[in-house]
């Protein structure tokens, strides 16, 4: 057995980074890893340098396959936790820029199951599969930009903050200033879940928190938990669960699936995932069950790929770019009454429509 003690050094600890495959690994696996935050490491020596293993959290739950399995249909592991194994302080020498390379190479491996790592120790023969070769990067610094915003005292009815994908923002930003009506689509899926409750959750945790229980609705609820982030707690109940629209996805070289979950939380939100065939969602898998989570607020203010049909009205009242990787907004909007006509519309691929 190789047991490393936990040794979290603070300058990497929250640190966000790229990490990718190898180039060679990723000619093979044919797709990109989403961005990760470091959130702790664990140190000793296996051979006759230290090694170091980095606790990774990727941006999205993403699918992996183990060294030497085959690189062919879908991924047996899906993770959000990973670890990055680099020798000693090759990390520290990259964020110092006492390295003449802009990258370090490390080798990838998953936990064995996809708990957060908290143990004083890390057992790497028990607790982790070895994945491929990897790269990190240093990511650019993640800030908020420049912010726009209206007199407070000019606002009446409730307000939200939203994040817009920067695709959309590029399509709309010369037509969008303070004060524009818009159509807004508000959204979440997965990879917006910080954590979450429903169906799938212990019958102990449902009890707990009054969820999913015979003979009692609980409170619906969308609570900002910050001002002026996109940060919320919401308590919903699935209206509409539609019937998954099945796919060849090229990337997994296999048939998805994409489910649409219609979430009455006292405003509607559309949640969206992907997911296998014949394999039940662990969040929303029928018409009024309750779910519940932390999330980052979406919205769809330009276009929307959703069958429901349940924007809101809104005037912008504030704009705020953020600067992250990938880059996004912040739209501060206040709710007007559903006569209110807007200036910009959201335009639907689907051509089916559902509505509440």
């Amino acid at each position: 057995m190789a047991k490393l003690l936990e040794r979290t050094n603070p300058k990497l600890e929250g640190l966000r980074v790229f990490v990718q495959f190898s180039k060679e690994e990723l000619q093979k696996r044919r797709y990109l890893l989403p961005p990760a935050t470091i959130i702790k490491s664990y140190a000793g020596n296996l051979t006759e340098s230290e090694t170091v293993f980095h606790v990774l959290r990727l941006d999205g739950e993403t699918h992996l396959t183990p060294k030497n399995e085959p690189l062919i249909g879908k991924p047996p592991l899906r993770r959000v936790w990973i670890f990055a194994r680099s020798e000693g302080r090759a990390l520290e020498s990259l964020v110092e820029r006492s390295s003449d390379s802009e990258r370090i190479e490390v080798v990838l491996y998953a936990k064995r199951d996809d708990c957060i790592p908290c143990s004083d120790t890390l057992d790497t023969d028990r607790d982790t599969v070895e994945i491929c070769p990897g790269v990190i990067l240093l990511m650019p610094e993640e800030k908020r930009g420049r912010t726009n915003k209206v007199s407070q005292t000019s606002n009446h009815g409730r307000t939200l903050t939203v994040a817009v994908d920067n695709s959309e923002w590029l399509d709309l930003a010369p037509k969008v200033q303070l004060n524009t009506v818009i159509e807004i689509q508000l959204w979440i899926g997965p990879n917006q879940l910080l954590n979450h409750w429903g169906s799938h959750s212990s019958n102990k945790e449902r009890q707990h928190l009054e969820i999913n229980i015979s003979g009692f609705v609980p409170e619906l609820k969308l609570v900002q938990l910050r001002q002026g982030t996109n940060l919320y707690f919401f308590v919903g109940i699935a209206r509409r669960v539609l019937s998954p629209k099945k796919y060849f996805d090229p990337t997994w070289q296999g048939d998805k699936e994409k489910r649409e979950v219609l979430l009455d939380c006292g405003l509607p939100i559309v949640f969206e995932e992907l997911g296998d065939p014949n394999v039940p969602s662990i969040h929303v898998q029928k018409d009024g069950e309750s779910f519940m989570g932390v999330c980052f607020l979406f919205g769809s203010v330009a276009f929307s790929g959703t069958r429901f049909r349940t924007s809101l009205v809104a005037r912008v009242i504030g704009i705020t770019e953020m600067e992250f990787v990938p880059p996004f907004v912040l739209l501060d909007v206040e709710l007007m009454p559903p006569s209110t006509k807007p200036e910009i519309r959201i335009g639907y691929y689907s051509k089916e429509q559902e509505s509440l």
